[in-house]
């Protein structure tokens, strides 16, 4: 049974993951649309990001976040 536990947690982690790279993706081209003129850099994306996470308030982010850290 704790084997079955900590897959499901692995695959929650990962599953979480692709969707914050989705996240970026999605942001970042949305980014590159509104600067036709020059690429958008860390401080175009940064506080777009910050805002997207805090609407979002996804569960469990910081215990995520530190899993991702950890492996």
């Amino acid at each position: 049974p704790q084997v079955f536990v900590s897959i499901t947690y692995i695959l929650f982690v990962v599953v979480y993951f692709q969707c914050v790279c989705q996240c970026v993706d999605t942001i970042m081209g949305l980014l590159k649309l509104a600067h036709t003129k020059s690429v958008p850099g860390a401080d175009d994306f940064l506080p777009v990001f910050i805002y997207v996470l805090i609407m979002a308030n996804p569960p469990y982010l910081l215990s995520t976040i530190q899993v991702m850290v950890q492996s």
